[in-house]
């Protein structure tokens, strides 16, 4: 539970000559609590980890992940900032960089009603960059999810997004050590049938979680094996995805981080440069928006990307319901 509200009890976790005064649980889950914290002396806010002490094992191993992650530029790769790890009357603390909100709970937000197309866009170029980094590295995240990614500060840096939560991750080599992983709606075909496994489970992840950006819902079910195996007629209707190859059912298949980065509807060079459709132009803007902290614009346009102007004729398909998959959530223009 939250830490008293007064300051004379209020919670401080200490690290040697460091300290930290919680401020508010930000959220839990099966291996612990994040709480949003002050670093005293600084007033730095942060956000901090907290696993219990028979946690220790995936502790362990979440520091092995997040030390090794250390080699690369967490700003330039997208990736969450790790600042240090440390116990504290036995349990485990992880302190890092504060972020805004979770993708899912964007769609929370925005009561499941789509980003536009050129929105979705500016998150799958950033995640690609963080994937193309953790392979140069030899690394899986085999947890990626819309939980997972985070927006570092909507207002200021609109759809600026970063990876999260390396307490799953492994060397890819090591894979196929592990019988089952991902979260079931996001998992890969290759996972679920427990043969060899690569790092292509990482880009199917991305797949769902954009599609999950896309349709307002998840593109498979999330609670069952079997029915997660069954709907696989879901690649008969999204033809507009063949292209890209993010969801192949052949790992061999599956496009690379680098080379999605190169597909154009990241690069955008099937585009004009400049014209009169208000798309073309919101997707350079955007783009340039989350790179350039460019919110004014995105502030002053929001409201005009209406959900049925801004899908692409290409992308028709998706108020097309899957056979069996509950009706879509009313949108709101």
């Amino acid at each position: 539970s939250s830490p008293p509200a007064s300051d004379s009890q209020c919670l401080v976790i200490r690290n040697g000559s460091s300290a930290y005064t919680v401020e508010k649980v930000l959220g839990s889950g099966s291996f612990g609590e994040v709480a949003k914290c002050t670093k005293v002396g600084t007033n730095e806010i942060v956000a901090v980890k907290v696993m219990p002490k028979h946690q220790r094992a995936a502790a362990e191993d979440e520091e092995k992940a997040l030390k090794h992650l250390c080699t690369l530029d967490p700003d330039k790769n997208n990736l969450i900032k790790f600042y240090e790890s440390f116990t504290f009357k036995g349990n485990f603390f992880f302190v890092f960089e504060i972020l805004d909100m979770s993708l899912f709970d964007l769609l929370d937000k925005l009561d499941w009603c789509p980003p536009s197309v050129a929105e979705i866009r500016a998150i799958a170029q950033q995640m690609l960059v963080a994937l193309s980094a953790l392979k140069s590295i030899g690394v899986s995240h085999t947890d990626i999810k819309s939980d997972n990614i985070m927006l570092v500060d909507h207002s200021s840096q609109p759809f600026k997004a970063k990876l999260i939560d390396f307490g799953l991750a492994c060397k890819t080599e090591e894979l196929s050590q592990y019988k089952t992983f991902q979260p079931v709606g996001y998992r890969a075909p290759e996972v679920h049938f427990g043969v060899q496994k690569y790092e292509g489970v990482d880009m199917f992840g991305l797949g769902c979680t954009l599609a999950h950006l896309f349709l307002g819902g998840h593109l498979f079910p999330i609670y069952s094996d079997y029915e997660n195996v069954r709907s696989s007629s879901v690649f008969d209707i999204l033809t507009s995805l063949d292209d890209l190859l993010m969801l192949s059912w052949d790992p061999a298949d599956r496009i690379q981080p680098a080379d999605a980065l190169k597909h154009t509807f990241i690069n955008m060079k099937h585009l004009p440069k400049d014209g009169t459709s208000s798309y073309v132009t919101a997707a350079h803007k955007i783009m340039a928006g989350y790179q350039n902290q460019d919110s004014c614009w995105f502030n002053s346009h929001q409201r005009s990307f209406c959900v049925r102007e801004r899908v692409l004729p290409m992308y028709a398909w998706v108020y097309s319901r899957c056979p069996g998959s509950p009706r879509r959530p009313k949108t709101h223009v």
